[in-house]
């Protein structure tokens, strides 16, 4: 059953019908004929209805319509988790179209499950420098992680999906340094970084081997530096407005 959609009113053909302040039978309707699969709020039963929308010169009105007998309709409109959803996928797409458009050999991507994608971003030193993310877009969870170490986002970590996507649009035009730490020829301990506006290093995350390692030899260390994905302006000012869409529907 489709949870992006509630029951909202059974009605008679042409009877007033309000959504979000518009009577609904005063328009023309638009449909791509999505079928939509919803339940009979009287009898239990699974309907196979379509999506519908309505377009005006500031918004687009949606709702989900079909005859439940004849001349009755039953109408649904979009719950507060089905809104969460278009707009996870709104943002998805953006980004998703974004490296289409500027960088279509600098990333793969994966269908993980029914929408859940994984999309891995690399700059000119590929499979050294991968940045990447995973977003489920039904669950409203996003992952974003640089090599090992990565973040949860969601409202079920506490941490809002604008602020990693966020953060993922700061890693496609930042430095990145990955640091291996070494014992003899053991990698004990891995830091990873990020170069910020003042030409300082955040540090993203540390990952380090719990087991045993030959702590008694010679310490010593590698530096990688990952240039940026994205240096010109006029592609950063694309991505700024993602960024003020993201802060805007998320």
């Amino acid at each position: 059953m489709n949870i992006e959609w509630n029951h909202f009113k059974t009605i008679a053909d042409g009877e007033f019908c309000e959504i979000e302040g518009i009577n609904i039978w005063e328009y023309k309707w638009k449909s791509d004929y999505e079928t939509i699969f919803v339940k009979d709020p009287l009898y239990g039963e699974t309907k196979s209805l379509n999506r519908f929308w309505i377009e005006l010169p500031n918004k687009k009105v949606e709702f989900v319509a079909g005859e439940f007998s004849n001349c009755v309709w039953g109408i649904y409109t979009k719950t507060k988790k089905g809104t969460e959803i278009e707009n996870n996928r709104k943002i998805y797409k953006e980004i998703k179209g974004f490296l289409d458009k500027y960088f279509p050999e600098n990333y793969t991507e994966s269908k993980e499950y029914d929408e859940c994608f994984h999309i891995t971003v690399y700059t000119q030193e590929k499979e050294e420098s991968s940045v990447w993310f995973e977003f489920d877009i039904g669950n409203s969870e996003l992952i974003v992680g640089y090599g090992i170490s990565h973040i949860h986002y969601g409202k079920q970590y506490g941490i809002e999906i604008s602020e990693g996507l966020n953060r993922l649009l700061d890693f496609f035009t930042a430095k990145m340094k990955r640091t291996d730490y070494y014992k003899g020829k053991v990698n004990f301990k891995n830091v990873y970084e990020m170069k910020t506006e003042n030409g300082t290093y955040e540090n993203l995350g540390t990952n380090s081997i719990l087991l045993l390692y030959p702590f008694w030899k010679k310490a010593t260390k590698k530096i990688t530096e990952h240039s940026e994905l994205i240096k010109d302006k006029n592609i950063k000012s694309e991505l700024k407005k993602i960024r003020e869409q993201i802060n805007n529907v998320c």
